[in-house]
């Protein structure tokens, strides 16, 4: 799910003086020791996931968000640098149990302590640790979004005759 709040379009198109958006990466498995909430902020900060109020830690990621693709599927994916050799063999044992997919949730705030202006939820497909198992690239699938009815239901020819070819 993409969710883009109205004041986050107005950021994105014009960035007002004095805002400033901060990144949240959260990942959930029932295997890990801890559920992780990462951020690119240069301070720590506190916002609401899935309902309740977390910490976010200061920590190097790359969110590579979708490109349009023929499957209609979101792929993305995610460097996570400087993350110790526990995290990434966490995340490596979580990825191995076919059971349960780690779920991440990236979110977009532009205020600390509130709800995300922007939520993406993506399954984790596979994990890549590099070499020296530092830093690990997750790649992460959204929902089919080529059968969805918008805008197959609002773009049609009768409203819009421009698009007849």
């Amino acid at each position: 799910m993409v969710d883009s709040s109205a004041r986050l379009q107005k950021y994105y198109a014009s960035a007002p003086a004095g805002e400033i958006a901060r990144e949240g990466l959260s990942l959930f498995h029932s295997a890990f020791s801890q559920t992780w909430h990462f951020t690119n902020f240069p301070e720590a900060f506190s916002a609401n996931v899935r309902g309740g109020s977390v910490d976010f830690l200061i920590h190097p990621f790359t969110f590579r968000e979708p490109d349009a693709s023929t499957t209609g599927k979101l792929e993305v994916l995610v460097d996570i640098y400087n993350s110790g050799r526990d995290f990434i063999a966490e995340l490596q044992a979580a990825a191995a149990d076919a059971s349960s997919r780690i779920e991440l949730e990236y979110n977009v705030y532009l205020d600390p302590n509130t709800d995300a202006e922007k939520t993406i939820l993506l399954d984790v497909q596979a994990v890549s640790p590099s070499q020296d198992t530092s830093s690990a690239t997750l790649r992460a699938v959204g929902a089919n979004v080529l059968n969805s009815p918008y805008p197959r239901t609002y773009y049609r020819t009768s409203k819009f005759p421009g698009l007849r070819r």
